[in-house]
């Protein structure tokens, strides 16, 4: 353990696989390894540095970057960006396009550390991450969706869609529509399995808790020999973007009142013959003095608009409830 305080300076990347509590930290020092991240429309942010296993409170300060603040999303608004997409779902023209929505709340920047511990703790089957750059501004998240793990050996990956609220009492109870927007990601990546990979299995579906919700999980294993064109191939999925995939990103840039800069992009990093990489889900940019919350989720002809909007509130959660659990503790306001 380092007894020196931590100052960190330009890029930074603090993170946590899945199902671990060890954090590890990239700087710009000395080093050839690169964390990658790219955003949602495919720019592509490569931080060469080192990596380093660290304890959070050896940390004595980030030094954060911010971008422009963003506007969020009024009722009106997401309304608007749903009907417009109902239209070409009852028409054909689309089967299934993901609508995304901008929550904003305070944010107190001198708990960024601590709000990572917390968020943390409450997603644990998560990569838990803080990135902070010149270029792609601060962002906090903890990601159920693996978009790519493991060794040339055995790789994995998931589908992930179809969201219910967590109830610690119940098994949830799948509606056709939910059991059918999970089948389109999971037969697309298969599709992609079929063209790409070699020695592949589909898992049966089973039912993944992040946070506050309940997914269903579709998980896949497979070999590839080219994990960049893998990706390349399968990524954006109808998971984050619909079907079929040109339209559905064409529909969501035009319709959606905000751009989704890190949102739904990936992010991670080959470390030896280890790759980890994962959509940047339940995540929000953090401004000065306040956070913007990037909220989404898959709207198909079955879909009701106001079920649509709370499914957006439920995912907010994720990252609200560790927010809230650091007040409660701390006893003061944020």
């Amino acid at each position: 353990m380092n007894n020196e305080p931590i100052i960190l300076d330009e890029f930074a990347v603090i993170y946590s696989l899945p199902n671990s509590y060890d954090f590890y930290l990239h700087t710009p020092k000395i080093g050839e390894e690169v964390f990658h991240i790219t955003d949602f429309i495919g720019n592509n942010f490569s931080l060469t540095g080192q990596t380093e296993k660290i304890e959070l409170e050896e940390i004595d300060s980030v030094e954060l970057h911010f971008k422009e603040d963003v506007t969020e999303t009024n009722f009106e608004q997401y309304s608007d960006a749903f009907i417009s997409a109902f239209g070409k779902l009852s028409s054909g023209e689309l089967e299934k396009v993901i609508l995304s929505r901008i929550k904003k709340i305070p944010f107190n920047t001198k708990e960024i550390l601590n709000y990572l511990f917390y968020l943390k703790a409450s997603n644990t089957n998560a990569f838990t991450y803080l990135i902070t750059s010149p270029q792609t501004g601060t962002w906090i998240g903890a990601t159920p969706e693996k978009l790519i793990q493991g060794t040339a050996a055995e790789f994995q990956t998931m589908a992930l869609a179809g969201t219910q609220p967590h109830d610690r009492l119940n098994e949830p109870s799948w509606s056709e529509k939910e059991i059918h927007e999970h089948e389109i990601v999971a037969n697309e990546i298969e599709d992609v399995m079929k063209e790409k990979a070699s020695d592949y299995s589909r898992k049966e579906r089973q039912n993944h808790k992040s946070g506050s919700v309940v997914h269903l999980k579709t998980e896949f294993t497979f070999a590839t020999p080219d994990v960049t064109d893998f990706i390349s191939t399968l990524h954006p999925t109808s998971a984050i973007a619909g079907k079929p995939k040109d339209l559905a990103v064409s529909h969501i840039k035009e319709s959606e009142s905000h751009k989704r800069e890190l949102y739904t992009g990936y992010l991670g990093f080959k470390r030896g013959e280890e790759s980890h990489y994962f959509v940047n889900l339940r995540c929000m940019q953090v401004h000065k003095d306040a956070a913007s919350l990037y909220l989404g989720g898959g709207i198909t002809k079955e879909s009701i608009l106001e079920e649509e909007w709370a499914e957006t509130e439920d995912k907010a959660k994720s990252l609200l409830s560790p927010l809230e659990k650091m007040q409660n503790f701390a006893g003061n306001d944020f």
